[in-house]
């Protein structure tokens, strides 16, 4: 679970080319020596790189800064955020149905590209603070340690200070000794039974979502091998797995092409509440037994 050096190179072209971007708005604002810039995701597996074709939506980025540039980090945000408006990241929308799910988005870290934390906060895994989620729906709904956790095990430094990678290292060093993990699987659970419910209420209503019940079913499985195995596989790994573990094939193969190439699906939205309980299902299962 060693956090890795990436080289860039190696990325997709639209990859590379948003985190080059963001490096140079971090560098007007803050010393290269005082932040770091760590790939997770999809795209920090080696087996996922082929598929980021959604255009920088694959592309999940974590800047650690460190505590005394915050200040500083702050303009840069400001300019991180207009650099994700302008890539179509984040959309401005009118409306209120509209209005009431981009708060949702904003509230569960949903659909973000770039994270950025002061360094204390990610010791200390302060999870709203990283993610930058709501506090209440934090503590009543994420599922910290499963989600730190998965995002760890492949997390890789793109770019900055390689001591800050020393705060991964910790992190990954205790992140899986944590005794929360039940309790989390039950939140994420919670979390995701409500995902997908609320997708099916809001088919008639918008074309994103079908999105929210591709987000619920991905981040069950997420917490479910991550409580398995210690391990956040890729997604063609994943879906193998489940496969075998007699989650319908099709749904999980409709999962994957949603992943890569979104469109609106009615019939994968209304099958994803009953799949998200049976996925947790086999996670509860599989700890009874340990």
């Amino acid at each position: 679970m060693d956090a890795i050096r990436q080289d860039i190179d190696a990325l997709p072209a639209i990859a590379k080319d948003f985190i080059q971007r963001v490096v140079r708005i971090l560098e007007k604002h803050v010393p290269s020596t005082s932040f770091a810039i760590f790939l997770f995701g999809s795209l920090s597996h080696a087996s996922d790189k082929v598929n980021c074709v959604d255009g920088t939506s694959d592309v999940d980025l974590l800047v650690i800064v460190k505590d005394d540039v915050s200040t500083a980090a702050r303009d840069a945000w400001v300019e991180l955020n207009a650099l994700q408006q302008i890539l179509g990241n984040h959309v401005s929308r009118r409306g209120i149905i509209p209005s009431i799910l981009r708060v949702v988005e904003r509230q569960t870290g949903m659909h973000e590209n770039i994270f950025m934390s002061r360094e204390s906060d990610f010791k200390n895994a302060r999870f709203s603070k990283i993610f930058r989620t709501n506090k209440i729906l934090t503590w009543l709904l994420a599922p910290a340690s499963i989600v730190l956790g998965s995002a760890l095990c492949h997390m890789a430094r793109v770019h900055g200070n390689a001591e800050i990678e020393g705060s991964v290292r910790a992190m990954q060093a205790t992140i899986g000794k944590e005794k929360h993990i039940l309790p989390d699987l039950v939140r994420s659970f919670l979390m995701n039974v409500i995902l997908a419910l609320g997708a099916t209420i809001l088919l008639p209503v918008t074309n994103k979502a079908t999105k929210y019940a591709v987000e619920a079913t991905k981040w069950s499985m997420y917490a479910a091998t991550y409580l398995m195995i210690g391990e956040r596989p890729s997604k063609a790994s994943q879906k193998r797995f489940f496969e075998r573990l007699g989650i319908d094939a099709n749904f999980l193969d409709r999962w994957m092409e949603l992943s890569q190439n979104y469109t609106p699906d009615v019939k994968y939205t209304v099958k994803t509440p009953w799949n998200v309980v049976k996925i947790h299902a086999l996670g509860f299962k599989i700890k009874k037994i340990k």
